[in-house]
């Protein structure tokens, strides 16, 4: 079994406010610190297939939404809260353009930077949002 030294920006992060609500900006940050923990990588290198990429960052990111899930739990949060901010991330971030794959035409730093680009900008929509 694996453990993990994880040293959190913000390890209350999953913790609802007194208004019950959870906050967008922290929960996302948290999740991204998982994902990283849990093998995300923005390139695993020209052995790695864009599709075998695609499987390791959606294994990676399941994984530490599971995780931030627990952090709610333990914290007393709403579960149904969390999923819907996610699934509304999700949406909004295809919104702006992020693909798992954008095809064999497009270099792998040119879809990193579209991803990355169409995640700030969910993020934001996000942070004006209350869940």
């Amino acid at each position: 079994m694996t453990e993990f030294t994880i040293s959190l920006a913000s390890p209350d992060a999953a913790k609802p406010s007194s208004s019950g609500s959870l906050n967008a900006s922290a929960i996302l940050k948290l999740r991204r610190e998982m994902r990283d923990v849990f093998g995300w990588q923005e390139d695993y290198g020209k052995l790695t297939s864009s599709s075998d990429a695609s499987q390791k960052r959606e294994k990676a990111e399941r994984q530490a939404d599971s995780f931030v899930r627990n952090c709610c739990i333990a914290f007393g949060g709403d579960t149904k809260s969390f999923d819907q901010m996610i699934a509304e991330f999700d949406r909004v971030k295809e919104d702006f353009g992020w693909k798992t794959n954008y095809g064999k035409l497009t270099f792998t730093k040119s879809a990193l930077k579209k991803r990355a680009e169409a995640e700030e900008k969910a993020e934001n929509v996000l942070q004006k949002m209350s869940f």
